[in-house]
């Protein structure tokens, strides 16, 4: 198969179809560039031994057959595929419709449109500041140092971009003097009872901007974590989105194509086995297709009885033959949150399986088949990444420069042990006492670490 004339041909069915992907390039590579791209989420970018690890995983699992990974897409101007070089000719095929759909996605939906398209270039600077900071600080210090910030990678904001920051004004450092270091700082800061004056999400921010203790480089490096975690952050929070969109197309664009009779039975031999439940994990592949399936469906017109009769209690208009126009605006307005809260029915929790499932006497059951709780449930723990959502509330708690943080409590206790070590590596950031408001056991309780 000649790559080019293939990749060309099915731009042209996905462009005649209504996608607007841009431009795409196409590389074919070896498994173990696929797991190290995977692993370290774009090819140069710095090395830590976590993403070492997350590499180990993935080769050990393809070593033994137990996964395979046919392509890998990077968000960028052109956007990146790279192919499997042990994909069969229709497995690429498959392959690259799907990759349309992703750059589809990041091209025109919404919280993509502040990505930085030039983060693989960006992120070789990256790595290469790094390893100047390696060679002039030593491996230990800088290592341990990542080890701190990484742990805090998920405490940004993911509305930034839809309620600007304002430009604060520096504040003016103290006078040092001969015995600052008995302080167990060199650069203490001035810090006013009211900072910040609001609660602050973006931890790795303000740690940048106003830490008492960190030296010029270990702020850059702070800068260079959030940085790439922004970049980040629209895909982890489209997963079903994106995924269930990119299977949607590869599903109808190479139905478009002129398949043979074997083709069309490796085809759906391939797409059945990406869309398979797990009913130990959720399958964004098959939630997301089957929802777009049944949004389709619907917009057309095509509704169950007792759908028609709901849609005439609620006085909605039933839509006809607006399906495919849709799907386009949900795919380009929503992230997974939304998606689930507004689209996820009743009959696509049926068709999909979507059920909660549990272990009775060492037997996986179901457990829930309510389609209007799991809906709820699923929608409420995707929000915020299904992460904790955790503020900067006060940095000078005690007037002592010690940091106050709360958790916004919804229902779910903090795990104990990673509360622990996250609060001791920002208390080594921030370089004095930090607080943390919780909940335990329905109690209110504060979790402190010290210097």
């Amino acid at each position: 198969m000649d790559l080019n004339t293939t990749a060309r041909q099915i731009a042209e069915v996905a462009h005649s179809l209504g996608l607007r992907p841009g431009a795409v390039h196409f590389e074919i590579v070896p498994a173990h560039i696929i797991y190290e791209f995977g692993a370290y989420g774009l090819p140069g970018r710095f090395s830590h031994w976590t993403m070492g690890k997350a590499y180990d995983r993935m080769k050990t699992l393809h070593d033994h057959g137990l996964t395979k990974i046919l392509e890998l897409a990077i968000n960028a101007d052109p956007v990146y595929g790279f192919l499997l070089d042990t994909n069969s000719d229709l497995e690429n095929k498959l392959v690259m419709a799907h990759v349309l759909g992703h750059a589809d996605t990041s091209r025109n939906n919404a919280y993509y449109q502040q990505t930085n398209k030039d983060m693989l270039d960006i992120a070789n600077l990256h790595a290469n500041r790094l390893a100047r900071y390696t060679t002039k600080h030593g491996d230990k210090k800088v290592e341990e140092f990542l080890d701190c910030v990484l742990s805090l990678v998920s405490n940004i904001d993911p509305n930034q971009y839809i309620k600007p920051r304002k430009p604060e004004e520096k504040k003016p450092k103290a006078k040092e003097t001969d015995y600052d270091d008995l302080w167990g700082y060199t650069t203490p800061v001035e810090i006013t009872p009211s900072f910040p004056e609001h609660p602050e999400r973006d931890i790795l921010y303000f740690l940048m901007e106003h830490s008492p203790t960190l030296e010029d480089w270990q702020r850059d490096i702070i800068g260079i974590i959030r940085q790439e975690a922004y970049y980040f952050l629209p895909q982890m929070r489209t997963k079903i989105l994106a995924e269930g969109w990119a299977t949607y197309w590869h599903n109808t664009i190479c139905h478009e194509m002129d398949l043979n009779d074997r083709e069309y039975i490796d085809f759906a031999r391939l797409h059945s086995a990406i869309i398979h439940p797990n009913p130990l994990s959720l399958n964004p592949y098959r939630l997301g297709y089957f929802l777009f399936k049944d949004i389709e469906r619907r917009w057309n017109g095509k509704l169950e009885d007792y759908e028609r009769k709901e849609y005439k209690e609620k006085g909605w208009d039933i839509m006809e033959g607006q399906g495919r126009e849709k799907i386009f605006e949900v795919a380009n307005l929503c992230d997974d949150q939304s998606f689930i809260r507004n689209y996820l029915s009743r009959k696509c929790i049926e068709d999909s399986k979507t059920y909660l499932y549990g272990e009775e006497n060492k037997v996986l059951v179901i457990t829930e088949t309510d389609w209007e709780v799991i809906r709820n449930g699923l929608a409420n723990s995707l929000a915020n990444l299904g992460l904790p959502v955790i503020e900067i509330v006060d940095a000078n708690y005690e007037k002592k420069g010690q940091l106050l943080l709360e958790h916004r409590y919804e229902g779910l206790e903090l795990k104990s042990d990673w509360a622990d070590k996250t609060l001791k590596n920002l208390t080594k950031l921030w370089g004095r006492g930090v607080y943390l408001r919780t909940r335990k056991n329905d109690r209110e309780v504060t979790l402190y670490a010290g210097v």
